[in-house]
């Protein structure tokens, strides 16, 4: 087993500067010592040391390698733990510690992986019979962004499959399928069934019920399957952040590979339960017309007008899609996708009528765009009022 770090000392003069002061600063801690070519801990356990300066003027990079052979996963993460806190202390603020081979860690993210995968699967599992069989087999063609549909051809030339469209769903688009809320009795309906009974005291709840946003969990699952929509949604987005970083290949620790497992033995029976539920499930013609209907016409909307619905900066919109991999030229005018919009509706809360926005101040952004790109929602408002064309 074997664990690499670079330490790399800034604004360095005199201390630490050399291998045989580095060495001598690890030993001031008391259960640490150095004995020729060997970092003992606790006077019980020995890993084979390699320490070499590889720069050395007013930055100082060592790079250090422990070998062990079978010695507790407990003790390996405790001295790791104990290293990197006396590191740091080196020159505070001005030192640095970098990870760049840790086998424990890349072992546990190795067992992490199937895990994930299982119950991604079992996702895809629930939600392909679901909308296939329930709803219908060509329920994307009119509906999801062009670079969805594609995805298949990237890869593969052949003629798409309909069967095989959810297996080319993005893992955070997975879930909106299920929890994603929508309404199914529009505002126009709603204006129309007000007016129609304004001169009565009382309107029948019943009638507008359907205003409130519910998700095809809670309106298909709930009541056969004996768990929370926010429980479910909530355990998925702790599992989509592990997902993450084992699939950039960061190293994940022993506690988030408890956590996956604690995740996994939740998730996995509520899964097969709703699988399992399905055959059970009867939908009305208006059922299958209203889950359709949320596909036919996916949201799109520019950054700046998307800061003013959410009172967000458009540097904290950008952050947040550079934080989750979305690393493309965003700006004030990007115009955002579905796929985009579930980002930041994960970090901060569903979104409602994106689509109802007026689209006619383009060209006012446009022009005003460098004026514009750090203000935030507030101001931008106060700008756009000012400014009408």
């Amino acid at each position: 087993m074997e664990l690499e770090y670079l330490i790399i000392i800034e604004n360095a003069e005199e201390f630490c500067n050399n291998k045989k002061s580095f060495l001598k600063f690890l030993e001031v801690d008391d259960l640490i010592s150095i004995k020729e070519s060997s970092l003992i801990y606790r006077e019980e356990w020995k890993l084979d040391l390699s320490l070499e300066l590889l720069s050395r003027d007013k930055m100082i990079v060592f790079n250090m390698i422990l070998f062990y052979p079978d010695i507790p996963t407990d003790i390996i993460q405790e001295l790791t733990r104990r290293i990197k806190k006396n590191i740091y202390r080196i020159n505070p603020g001005n030192t640095h510690l970098k990870v760049i081979w840790n086998q424990l860690a890349i072992d546990r993210t190795i067992e992490a992986y199937p895990i994930i995968n299982q119950l991604e699967n079992m996702m895809r599992r629930l939600i392909s019979k679901f909308m296939i069989v329930k709803i219908g087999v060509s329920w994307y063609k009119t509906n999801t962004h062009k670079d969805i549909q594609t995805k298949k051809f990237k890869t593969d030339n052949s003629k798409f499959n309909d069967f095989d469209f959810i297996y080319n769903l993005d893992f955070i688009e997975l879930s909106d399928v299920l929890f994603k809320k929508y309404r199914t009795l529009s505002v126009d309906k709603l204006e129309h069934i007000i007016a129609r009974n304004k001169n009565s005291k009382t309107i029948e709840l019943i009638k507008i019920i359907d205003f409130l946003p519910k998700s095809n969990w809670e309106r298909f699952f709930s009541e056969i399957v004996e768990k929370e929509e926010d429980f479910i949604k909530n355990k998925w987005s702790e599992l989509y952040d592990i997902r993450n970083e084992v699939a950039h290949n960061r190293f994940i620790n022993q506690e988030k590979f408890k956590r996956l497992n604690d995740i996994s033995e939740i998730i996995s029976p509520i899964l097969e339960d709703a699988f399992t539920c399905l055959d059970e499930m009867e939908l009305s013609d208006d059922d299958i017309k209203q889950v359709r209907k949320v596909y036919e016409h996916p949201r799109s909307i520019s950054i700046s007008k998307l800061s003013l619905i959410i009172n967000k900066s458009v540097d904290e919109i950008i952050a947040c899609l550079n934080e989750s991999g979305i690393n493309n030229s965003l700006n004030l005018m990007t115009r955002i996708y579905e796929k985009e919009i579930q980002i930041l509706e994960n970090k901060f809360g569903t979104i409602y009528n994106i689509e109802r926005l007026p689209d006619n101040n383009h060209s006012l952004l446009e022009k005003n765009r460098n004026q514009v790109f750090n203000i935030n929602s507030t101001e931008l408002l106060n700008h756009l009022l000012l400014n009408k064309e």
